[in-house]
């Protein structure tokens, strides 16, 4: 749902990387990708959003 996807990505700016479901885990498995990729590229979303 919205409020868990919400918690999740206001997590992820925090650098808060716990884990709250199983369906997630699969993002862990490259942390550098994580990191480099999915961090920035959602960072950039929210700025062009606004």
């Amino acid at each position: 749902n919205l409020e868990s996807f919400l918690y999740g990505l206001h997590a992820l700016f925090k650098g808060d990387f716990r884990i709250s479901s199983l369906r997630d885990e699969w993002i862990f498995a490259d942390m550098e990708l994580l990191r480099k990729v999915v961090v920035p590229g959602i960072r950039m979303s929210l700025k062009l959003h606004q």
